[in-house]
């Protein structure tokens, strides 16, 4: 196996003439093509034109399969052949993910679904019809392989219409290859895959070994003990980015750089190639510390990620922009409030305001001939707002951005004393910030819960407000998906830029909606999901 010997390869190959293959049986050619191609491993390639290469001349004219109309015997050993080679290509791809391995597999996986629903009249359609069946299982199987793991929706509507077939001719053995494929596509969770090591590959063959079972008990030509030694197979090979003070998975744009040189970009968590082909791995976050992992340099990282330890630790770092709105000016400017230190990045401040040693000294502000004192009080004159109930969760950055901190940044109109002069600063406090927008989506939240525990609004509301934050979570998905071909550099920098709200408060309402839907307070999830008629 992976010897690439080719001179062992064509002494266990199917026939060169058509006329030998009367000598053979027809599901050897399956094995005999599946075993060529196991040692000719570094050859396999996920393409029509390695098919064609790979088939006896006589039968290179239909090898899409598209041409067959009728069920006959004859057809055997070239179903088998095709299906020995596509078998070939799932554990040559296993886990990896390919998206050009997948599709070639389900064009041929929808061929012989096509194949199989052809009427039978005679005894030797339906042999041929047994035959192609035991072909689609073993191609749902190797499709399912390449994308174990990631619960590809294109695989997964194929084995759900396997998984329908409840038919009295479907044997017990299509029923088990169909489960078993989509108990390989969402491996873990989401957070296995299969690897492609020796023992990996040996286990595959013996679990997908192409003679399913008749009954529950029939084990006459192959121990179906061994179907669950696919297992030696399986990988934990999801990255897990996490916040260091909360904990929780955060969604971060990632890097990942193969050993041959290749780029690819994704998103985290999401699954990694095979660790020994990968070189690093770069996490870059608008709100996070970026990190590099080297897994060509360092053999422990690669250990570490094989033990099942995916967890990648990031700190958030302060976010400074020129913005008067920004998270770090907002605090800064709270805290020099506190103190009564007026804030010398406000616009126009430096220019209309003189301070004296003493910070709460009066202040002159002069227009034209006329002048107007004022003096910054200790406290803000709307400072008592933060006492009610629902604004005490807000910490000095949302108070900052809420109410501005110095007084020259509050819409005012001061009249002279001879009414000739009218000074009119922006109204840039009333427009609605980052703040309104996260308390409207808590007391939404809020309400969700309230009603999850039979509180609260009624249905017709409840469901009203569901669709909203639908709507809401769509286009923020939506939104990252249109930076996807950009880099990682402009993607964080647009991602920053185009958020009015921080990434940590959609995900913190995400959990929340998620909570109410599993049932966490209470009997709320059984609640909303009985009454409303929509998950969220």
């Amino acid at each position: 196996m992976k010897s690439n010997d080719a001179t062992v390869a064509e002494k266990i190959d199917i026939p060169d003439t058509v006329a030998q293959f009367d000598y053979v049986r027809p599901d050897i050619f399956l094995l005999r093509t599946l075993a060529k191609h196991l040692i000719m491993w570094d050859s396999i390639i996920a393409s029509d034109r390695w098919i064609k290469n790979n088939l006896p001349s006589i039968y290179k004219r239909k090898y899409r399969l598209t041409t067959v109309r009728h069920l006959s015997t004859d057809d055997m050993p070239f179903f088998n052949i095709i299906t020995g080679l596509c078998f070939a290509i799932g554990l040559r791809f296993a886990g990896s993910g390919a998206y050009q391995a997948r599709d070639l597999l389900v064009s041929y996986l929808d061929q012989f679904k096509r194949i199989a629903r052809f009427t039978v009249h005679n005894y030797d359609e339906k042999l041929t019809r047994n035959a192609v069946r035991n072909c689609q299982d073993i191609i749902a199987l190797s499709a399912a392989a390449v994308m174990a793991g990631t619960g590809d929706l294109i695989v997964f509507r194929r084995l759900r219409s396997l998984h329908g077939h409840v038919s009295a001719d479907t044997p017990y053995g299509s029923h088990m290859a169909a489960h078993m494929a989509i108990g390989m596509l969402f491996l873990g969770g989401g957070t296995y895959t299969l690897g492609t090591s020796n023992l990996g590959i040996a286990a595959l063959l013996c679990s997908f070994y192409p003679v399913f079972p008749t009954t529950v008990l029939d084990n006459k030509c192959h121990l179906q003990a061994f179907r669950h030694l696919w297992v030696l197979a399986a990988e934990p090979r999801c990255l897990v980015p996490r916040d260091l003070d909360t904990r929780r998975a955060v969604t971060i744009p990632v890097s990942l750089t193969l050993k041959t040189g290749e780029s690819q970009l994704t998103t985290a968590p999401c699954l990694l190639p095979n660790i020994d082909d990968l070189a690093t791995v770069k996490i870059q976050s608008p709100d996070h510390w970026d990190l590099t992992l080297d897994f060509a340099d360092n053999p422990g990282l690669r250990d570490k990620f094989r033990l099942g330890d995916q967890s990648v630790y990031l700190r958030r770092r302060a976010v400074y922009t020129g913005s008067s709105t920004s998270e770090f000016s907002s605090s800064l400017m709270a805290l020099s409030d506190v103190q009564d230190i007026p804030s010398s990045s406000s616009p126009g401040y430096s220019r209309a305001v003189n301070t004296t040693p003493n910070a709460a000294a009066p202040i002159l502000y002069s227009q034209g001939k006329s002048s107007i004192q004022v003096r910054f009080p200790a406290r803000h004159l709307w400072e008592w707002i933060f006492n009610l109930r629902t604004f005490r969760p807000l910490d000095m950055g949302d108070k900052a951005l809420v109410i501005p901190s110095v007084p020259s940044q509050q819409p005012i109109e001061i009249y002279a004393r001879d009414h000739s002069e009218i000074i009119i600063w922006p109204v840039s406090w009333l427009r609605p910030s980052a703040v309104d927008t996260r308390l409207v989506l808590e007391k939404t939240v809020q309400h969700l819960v309230d009603a999850a525990t039979g509180q609260g609004d009624g249905d017709d509301t409840v469901r009203d407000r569901l669709w909203q934050l639908r709507l809401l979570f769509a286009w923020l998905d939506s939104n990252d998906d249109r930076t996807k071909l950009a880099t990682a550099e402009k993607r964080c920098r647009k991602t920053f830029k185009g958020m009015w709200l921080r990434a940590d408060i959609i995900e913190d309402v995400r959990w929340r909606v998620w909570g109410v839907q599993v049932g966490d307070n209470g009997n709320g999830g059984q609640h909303l999901e009985d009454n409303r008629g929509m998950p969220t």
